[in-house]
């Protein structure tokens, strides 16, 4: 159950309530609403701000059993939405601190970093940013992570830059060779090296007299995808060739 009580400070009407226990008063704090919530042994508080006011901090502190509170107040700084600070970045127009309800700024990165998101964001009535505010990103790009059974090169990471993969001996590239850095993201997609799988003809395998050597082969091949495949329909050749010659001898 919640207990209320009108406090007046400074102009601006709060409400701050009684808590029931053990628990001490919530930390006070200017400009402010608080809203109670009481469960068993515990007790939370949820902060908000009046009109023309931002919170910073965590808006909701519990009282447990040890009847503390877990964390500090938040506070309440005039203007409706927070500082819309980008590091590595700069805003316009270039006032510093929070800003008025529909202000709309506007952001640009500082040389070697790039844009990720919306240039410009809006302050909206529940305090917020939308679209939700941009970051600057180095143009640089990430080390390239290293395929298994292979390496890459490159001179360099900075942007415009390329790394070549290459692949171990007896394995081949899957993927583009090459990739490169694009304001701080590699193009294309990560290569593979896969294994390299003994080329099968189905000429050589019919010349094959043993049918134990073709299946051993094929055993060996189950996994080079789609040698597989091309494996399979010559033993179904090398059957019938097998076959036609068990009826030769048959009839002789």
């Amino acid at each position: 159950m919640n207990f209320w009580f009108v406090s007046y400070i400074g102009a601006i009407w709060l409400l701050i309530p009684s808590v029931e226990g053990n628990c001490s008063e919530p930390p006070a704090t200017n400009y402010y609403i608080l809203v109670v919530e009481e469960k068993e042994y515990e007790t939370w508080v949820t902060y908000s701000c009046t009109k023309g006011y931002h919170l910073v901090g965590k808006k909701t502190l519990s009282c447990n059993a040890s009847h503390e509170w877990d964390r500090p107040a938040p506070t309440c700084l005039p203007g409706h939405c927070p500082n819309p600070l980008v590091a590595n970045g700069r805003r316009s127009p270039p006032e510093k601190g929070p800003v008025a309800e529909r202000d709309t700024v506007f952001f640009t990165c500082d040389d070697g970093y790039v844009l990720k998101g919306s240039g410009s964001s809006q302050c909206l009535e529940n305090h917020t940013w939308s679209p939700p505010l941009p970051t600057c990103r180095t143009t640089n790009c990430p080390s390239p992570k290293k395929p298994a059974h292979g390496h890459f090169t490159a001179s360099d990471l900075t942007s415009g830059s390329t790394v070549t993969y290459h692949c171990e001996e007896g394995y081949q590239l899957v993927g583009r060779p090459s990739r490169k850095c694009v304001d701080g993201e590699w193009s294309g997609k990560e290569p593979i090296c896969e294994e390299v799988c003994v080329a099968h003809t189905q000429t050589s395998l019919q010349l094959k007299r043993n049918i134990c050597e073709v299946v051993k082969e094929g055993t060996q091949l189950q996994k080079c995808q789609p040698r597989w495949v091309e494996l399979k329909s010559s033993l179904e050749i090398k059957k019938l060739h097998l076959e036609n010659e068990k009826l030769q001898l048959e009839k002789s």
